[in-house]
């Protein structure tokens, strides 16, 4: 979320998602079934040095948009109470003012891209919608085996010329070979060295 040039902190109520649950957001009776007998939950605050500001985010297009915009004003006005309560009565609860629209995938669904915009039916509530991601998966690279001609290729005529010429060169008439009168290599002498 883009913040205001005085910096703050974010708190996020993420319970529906990844089943967490920030206390930073909790507030004293603002539940949105039962107002002011039950504690509820902020989905979003933001926290700077004279203010609080309340999100609530809900699915766009439907009718928790329409109506989230009353329940954004009973979690701003218990959320005062709660903070006055607290002695933090400097700090006032504001409903949240637009963000920019946002998309990317979900950290909690891979599978999943979600877009968020701020509602046009309520103030203080930012719409998402979400669509499956279709994994892409590509193609193994297909490989082609080439051919190469033994004769035309360096390496082709180098290995030739190995096995012509010295891996099956008959050695028997080499005059530099020493004949011996049985045949075959005449045995050399070796000195030993005490």
């Amino acid at each position: 979320m883009p913040q205001p040039h005085s910096g703050g902190v974010v708190t996020v109520d993420l319970q529906q998602t990844a089943k967490i649950r920030d206390s930073e957001n909790w507030i004293r009776g603002v539940s949105s079934e039962h107002p002011g007998k039950k504690d509820g939950w902020a989905d979003l605050l933001y926290w700077i040095d004279d203010s609080v500001y309340v999100w609530d985010v809900k699915h766009g297009g439907g009718e928790a948009e329409r109506k989230d915009g009353k329940e954004v004003t009973d979690k701003v006005k218990y959320l005062q109470k709660h903070l006055n309560g607290m002695g933090m009565g400097q700090l006032k609860a504001k409903v949240g003012f637009d963000i920019p629209p946002q998309a990317g995938i979900n950290n909690f669904r891979k599978n999943e891209w979600v877009e968020s915009y701020p509602s046009t039916r309520s103030k203080g509530v930012i719409a998402y919608k979400t669509r499956e991601i279709k994994r892409i998966t590509l193609p193994e690279p297909q490989v082609q085996e080439q051919e190469h001609e033994k004769e035309d290729s360096w390496w082709g005529k180098t290995q030739n010329w190995w096995h012509e010429n010295i891996t099956n060169h008959d050695w028997s008439n080499n005059p530099w070979t020493p004949k011996s009168p049985v045949g075959g290599g005449f045995p050399m002498p070796l000195p030993i060295i005490p």
